[in-house]
């Protein structure tokens, strides 16, 4: 039984664009997406791909074709080459952990999801190697949420970033600092309720005195004073 198959449009700029050279891993992702969607066959996808070359990427194709000679080149074989042309000489792997944020976050991200489609790791690596390459500050605020996604952690850097953003504008008033930041905290006693601690010292002795003289209405004044009776008296039996 022969199967019909439906048109292939070879000029479908929405589906399948131009490659000039630059982000090989997006365009042979592009043309998977079209090849699965028009079912197109093995035998024909480097015939179809090759007609959206331009620039370097079209004169590398030709002299591809020419080292080939006689020989045909497979659709897999050819996607390894131009990976090779293309890709960059450096690991995925590798060049993903060298990735730093060193300006506007959301390049940051782009660059990052460029380089997390090549090096072909888990969610969870690529979150934990996210994370280390962004700014200190946005680092630190979303490590704090402890996200689980790469999903949850754009939008917490992403919010962060704007944060910063309104921070350092023209618009934004600092607010001044409330008079309770000023006064320090009252020590309080730790010991049981009701308990007091004598702080006082010890009363001293008390001193001798002299006599204060007294004075009459007259002027005069006298110092009264006592003296001890030098008699002695005994007890006399009774007759």
């Amino acid at each position: 039984m022969r199967t019909e198959c439906r048109p292939i449009r070879y000029t479908d700029p929405n589906i399948f664009s131009t490659f000039n050279g630059e982000y090989v891993h997006k365009w042979l992702f592009k043309c998977a997406q079209y090849f699965e969607i028009e079912e197109v066959a093995t035998s024909e996808k480097l015939e179809i791909a090759s007609y959206y070359l331009d620039g370097v990427a079209l004169y590398w194709h030709q002299n591809f074709l020419k080292s080939l000679g006689n020989q045909k080149s497979s659709w897999e074989d050819y996607v390894e080459a131009i990976c090779y042309r293309f890709g960059g000489q450096q690991d995925p792997l590798e060049e993903l952990m060298e990735l730093k944020q060193r300006g506007e976050l959301e390049e940051y991200i782009q660059d990052f999801d460029i380089l997390w489609n090549k090096a072909e790791v888990s969610e969870k690596q690529a979150l934990v190697i996210f994370l280390g390459g962004l700014e200190t500050e946005i680092k630190n605020t979303v490590k704090t949420f402890e996200p689980k996604t790469l999903r949850h952690a754009y939008n917490l850097s992403q919010l962060q970033s704007n944060t910063q953003t309104y921070r350092r504008s023209p618009a934004y008033v600092r607010r001044p600092p409330s008079v309770f930041q000023h006064h320090p905290v009252l020590a309080t006693t730790t010991g049981p309720p009701h308990s007091t601690t004598n702080t006082t010292k010890p009363h001293a002795a008390p001193q001798k005195t002299t006599p204060t003289p007294w004075t009459n209405n007259l002027g005069s004044s006298y110092t009264k004073t006592y003296t001890k009776p030098t008699k002695s008296y005994t007890k006399e039996p009774w007759d």
